[in-house]
């Protein structure tokens, strides 16, 4: 310690010798530069970077000895780091722009574009995402002008991060494309893989899992080129994602397979397998997925919650309310437990104490349609259609696009209240909503049938069947509904009449006769 003070007073009386030698900028320099060493050496940084400057700005003044330049920039350098560490940006951010002025001075557009990429990345750790945008965009430009492709890669594909993080996705897209194209024609795997995850990511985040499935697989193929089994492994998780949002369920559940043969403690992974066995109605193997989850992380509420879902459809009633049980020890307060847990009882024809659960998840979320809509259900098993209607109209307030509640709500006005009218309304909701909903346009035919409107209930039966002509051929055969339409000609040529339809109306003739002979 004692050295380095005795070394400041020697640098003080170097910077005093320069100025009597007509200010010699070597002497004055070396006064500067040493005196911020000894200063660093006795943890005095602050007071370093002023001494480290001033040799600096000599030097950057003469404009012709970048060679002393070098090695001051090299300390001033390892105290942004040591700043930037610490999240003294402001300090961090003023260093790099002298460094980009200085630079501009010497006319080194190569190290200018290096500088611009520091301060892009200092200001998306801060969150001024515009302010990185704009060093990215002069990055650019500069790596354009000097024909440097590597680092219009990379001011491109950093653009694209800055808009992503500002929530411009659509932007950020066209940014990482451009900068794809480039990346593929170059050897830069690192940074091609880098873009096709961001554009991957983007497209998963819109929604547009069938646009990411093919990024994700590039991105697959050249990390199979290396050894990066932990980014392999997000990779494969990214396309069970995708494939599993597309409905293309085995594809999912092979990447979910290949993702836990490299990880087989990765409990999401366990669970994104659990979820596509149950699409594709493999609830054993699904409940034994669970299994695997639930080991990894015992008081993850979802997973023991899915699992009850997959057991009530396997009919293991009482295993699932365990599950639920289970869930509800857990988080008490989790709505949808307690609506699953009613709908185990609702399987099991106990709808007071089915009703009994929607409730409790209704009084933990008053805003939870499923719930109103199972309640409804239950209510409706029970005769009290009353009831169920104003269940139905809660889900729908909440959930207006609710199409399966128009649906039922029509079924009640119709066939338990006579409300035909009123049905025929809630029909025209639910196929609003989902123009290919085969049931509805079925039973908004049947409803118009009861009212008499002939013509506009075969329009709307034929629309029914060509959705699904196996299903609602038979139902209209046999459908008192379609009592008064039965004699049309449409109706005969299509749907047809059934043995006992014949019969029927062989036995009016047969009495129509023996009455007028009478």
């Amino acid at each position: 310690m004692q050295n380095y003070e005795q070394s400041l007073e020697y640098c003080q009386q170097c910077l005093t010798l320069a100025q009597t030698v007509n200010d010699n900028f070597l002497i004055a320099y070396y006064g500067y530069f040493l005196q911020g060493r000894a200063l660093i050496q006795l943890r005095q940084q602050n007071k370093a970077k002023i001494f480290f400057r001033k040799a600096y700005q000599l030097f950057w003044e003469m404009g012709d000895q970048q060679q002393y330049l070098e090695e001051v920039r090299t300390e001033l350098k390892n105290i942004a780091d040591n700043d930037l560490a610490e999240k003294k940006y402001s300090e961090v951010i003023k260093f790099y722009q002298q460094q980009f002025q200085f630079l501009q001075k010497l006319k080194d557009e190569e190290e200018q574009g290096q500088v611009l990429n520091y301060l892009g990345i200092i200001y998306r750790d801060m969150g001024e995402y515009q302010q990185a945008i704009e060093v990215c965009s002069q990055m650019l430009a500069i790596a354009k002008k000097i024909k440097n492709i590597d680092m219009e890669s990379w001011a491109l594909f950093w653009l694209g991060m800055g808009y992503w993080l500002s929530m411009k996705q659509k932007v950020a897209l066209k940014w990482f494309q451009k900068s794809l194209v480039i990346t593929r024609n170059i050897e830069q795997s690192d940074l091609q893989r880098f873009t096709l995850n961001c554009i991957g990511d983007i497209y998963q985040g819109l929604g547009k899992h069938t646009e990411a499935i093919p990024y994700y697989t590039e991105e697959l193929s050249i990390i199979h080129q290396g050894d990066q089994s932990d980014d392999e492994l997000k990779i494969l998780y990214c396309l069970g994602e995708s494939y599993y949002a597309t409905e293309q369920y085995q594809q999912a559940l092979d990447y979910y397979n290949k993702a836990i043969e490299i990880k087989s403690d990765d409990c999401g992974c366990w669970n994104g397998r659990a979820f596509t066995l149950r699409q594709l109605g493999r609830y054993e193997e699904a409940v034994a997925s669970y299994d695997k989850a639930i080991e990894l992380q015992p008081n993850n509420h979802y997973y023991w919650n899915a699992q009850g879902i997959a057991l009530q459809k396997l009919c293991r009633y009482k295993e699932a309310i365990a599950k639920y049980d289970k869930v509800i020890e857990i988080k008490a307060d989790y709505d949808l437990a307690w609506n699953n847990r009613g709908s185990v009882f609702s399987d099991l024809e106990q709808y007071e104490e089915a009703i009994n659960n929607y409730d409790k998840a209704l009084e933990i979320n008053p805003e939870n349609s499923l719930a109103w809509y199972n309640r409804g259900i239950a209510l409706s098993k029970q005769g009290k259609y009353l009831e169920e209607i104003i269940s139905y109209d809660k889900a729908l307030k909440i959930k207006p696009n609710y199409y399966q509640v128009w649906n039922d709500k029509a079924f009640i006005l119709s066939n338990k209240l006579g409300c035909y009218s009123e049905a025929v309304d809630c029909c025209d909701k639910a196929i609003k909503i989902k123009s290919d909903y085969s049931l509805a346009w079925y039973n908004k035919a049947c409803y118009l049938a009861l009212l008499g409107s002939v013509d506009s209930a075969i329009e709307h039966l034929k629309r029914a069947i060509e959705l699904n002509p196996d299903q609602y051929i038979e139902m209209a055969k046999t459908d008192s509904d379609f009592e008064k339409i039965r004699e049309n000609e449409w109706f005969q040529t299509n749907v047809g009449v059934t043995a006992i339809n014949l019969i029927i109306k062989v036995y009016k003739i047969f009495i129509f006769f023996k009455a007028k002979a009478a």
